[in-house]
């Protein structure tokens, strides 16, 4: 199956969107900002930590979790709209052709194919509006539109082909 097209913006935005709350290290991030925010307060009400008289105890707790909040909130709803704003390459047609053996991705304005190879592939997510694939890391992934796909079937088989390369290699 071969399907050129161009990303568009809700696409983007969900992949994104759905990398960023699956995504272990963002979590891990926020666990140690909660619970840093949780051991200041603890600190505060039990030892007593001195800090200016005018601010009350439980202000630098609120402020350091509100912080961290923050940060998800805008990375959450903004970064996905900026980064396809700022990466001139989400608005290129791109190519992709899936064979048996491989994944090839052209995108216009180069000169080469990229071939990824299906054992490659780590894990894959499927959320509305397309199809999530991992390698070894999460940083490095393919996103694939399901609006490519022809027919339901192809689709079928495209995922049945994913499911049996990650139970292969999950044994």
């Amino acid at each position: 199956m071969e399907a050129s097209f161009y990303y568009d913006l809700d696409e983007i935005v969900e992949a994104q969107r759905s990398r960023f709350t699956s995504s272990p290290q963002i979590k891990g991030i926020f666990l140690l900002g909660i619970l840093f925010s949780i051991g200041d307060a603890i600190l505060e009400y039990t030892v007593g930590v001195q800090r200016e008289k005018y601010v009350e105890p439980w202000v630098v707790p609120s402020t350091i979790a509100g912080i961290f909040i923050g940060i998800g909130i805008l990375l959450y709803f903004f970064a996905p709209k900026l980064d396809f704003n700022i990466n001139h390459l989400w608005k290129r047609k791109f190519t992709i052709k899936i064979l048996p053996e491989s994944i090839d991705q052209f995108c216009e304005g180069t000169d080469f194919i990229v071939r990824y190879k299906w054992e490659n592939f780590s894990s894959y997510i499927e959320i509305t509006r397309s199809f999530i694939l991992y390698f070894d890391t999460p940083q490095a992934f393919l996103i694939i539109p399901k609006r490519i796909f022809d027919s339901e079937k192809t689709r079928a088989e495209f995922i049945k082909k994913l499911k049996a390369l990650i139970l292969q290699k999950s044994t």
